[in-house]
């Protein structure tokens, strides 16, 4: 045996493939492992070409790399993971397997010419080990996925209950106050109205009159916004929009308002753009400048001045209602279109109200993907703004 044979047959036991073949691909050397890896003996194979048993090897694309080892370049590095399986197998139990092969120049003695050394590992348990990481890991993402999924519709449950159950709780504080008191005042004042009469006293029965009238428009108002508000609860408050001439609708609600403006002596100022329309729900618009002007006028001081404004600018309308009154505090300012406070106070001559009336606001520019925002000064008054898309967007 030649030293050359020695050496190769050192490769016998390793437990990797090693095969040997010269540059016409001619099998030189195949050990052990190659023979019980393939099921082809080194008998069988020896001096004849590799693509014979194994046609992977005639690919041209494999042979561009692989002829560059035959000239001393640098090592090839090939998968079965990436590429077609390279040695295929007599028993058809060992065809699914994958191989990482290397193929590295090896110098021929006594010449500079080379052969080329090809390292077959055998990298199947690795692989599937590896795939069942991945699927593992794969499982794991969409169980924390689903996990998430749930966890954020428990939270939206939780949120809505909560709303539901604040919901709950000012309407019937509503009832049991706000709703109630008014009627009681009324019974009041319509005794005192009888008595009048029968006394014939006429300033008693003019400021019982005057009385009964403000308290009537306040307790109207309140059933209105209370309608409205369970309506929308309860989902039968369908938007529907149409197209309508905004300074028309704003009149509107100035003239149902205006008495209660003149009796506190109080100035309504309007400055509209001429012939501004929008695509909106009339009725919801009609609510939303209702509300906001009643508050203007509940809190501004006899003799005051409010002002209605509202301009197209870019896609949106805006809309603002100034006044001149009590100003709202800083820290209530966050908490006025929350269902969840408590923020209700007496206007300039003791009007009472819910803070139903901003909360409808506050949804009903929210069916329009508007927005609605406040800036006050104590002392000074406030100006409430909003804005809605002019056209169809809902």
């Amino acid at each position: 045996m030649d030293s050359t044979s020695l050496s190769y047959s050192l490769f016998n036991y390793i437990s990797v493939g090693v095969c040997i073949i010269n540059k016409e691909y001619r099998v030189q050397f195949w050990n052990e492992y190659m023979e019980a890896y393939t099921g082809y003996s080194s008998n069988e194979i020896i001096n004849k070409p590799l693509y014979e048993f194994f046609p992977a090897f005639e690919n041209e694309k494999y042979h561009d790399l692989i002829d560059n080892v035959f000239i001393g370049w640098p090592p090839v590095m090939l998968s079965s993971r990436l590429h077609s399986p390279f040695f295929v197998f007599k028993k058809q139990e060992n065809k699914d397997r994958f191989q990482d092969l290397t193929i590295v120049p090896i110098q021929i003695t006594g010449s500079e010419s080379y052969n080329a050394i090809i390292t077959v590992t055998d990298v199947t348990d690795i692989t599937r080990k590896l795939e069942e990481q991945n699927t593992l890991y794969r499982q794991a993402q969409e169980e924390i996925r689903i996990r998430k999924q749930i966890q954020k519709k428990l939270r939206e449950s939780e949120k809505n209950l909560k709303e539901l159950i604040l919901t709950k709780d000012k309407f019937f504080s509503i009832i049991a106050h706000d709703l109630i008191n008014p009627f009681n005042a009324l019974l009041g004042l319509s005794n005192i109205l009888i008595t009048g009469c029968e006394e014939k006293d006429y300033e008693k029965i003019e400021e019982c009159s005057n009385l009964i009238n403000m308290s009537t428009e306040s307790v109207y108002a309140l059933l209105i916004n209370l309608l409205d508000w369970s309506r929308l609860q309860l989902g039968k408050f369908q938007l529907r929009p149409e197209r309508f001439k905004v300074e028309e609708s704003i009149d509107n609600i100035i003239s149902q308002l205006i008495s209660s403006a003149d009796g506190k002596e109080i100035t309504i100022n309007k400055y509209i753009q001429p012939s501004l329309t929008i695509f909106a729900d009339k009725n919801m618009f009609s609510t939303i400048i209702r509300n906001l002007l009643s508050n203007a006028i509940k809190f501004s001081f006899r003799k005051g001045k409010i002002e209605i404004k509202a301009l197209a600018v870019d896609k949106d309308m805006i809309v603002a209602i100034s006044d001149t009154g009590t100003g709202i505090i800083k820290d209530d300012i966050k908490n006025l279109f929350k269902i969840d406070s408590n923020i209700s106070s007496t206007g300039t001559e003791k009007e009472r109200g819910t803070g139903l009336g901003l909360i409808l606001c506050k949804e009903f520019i929210d069916q329009h993907k508007g927005r609605i925002w406040v800036e006050s000064e104590i002392g000074k008054g406030s100006n409430f703004y909003f804005s809605i898309p002019i056209n169809k967007s809902l």
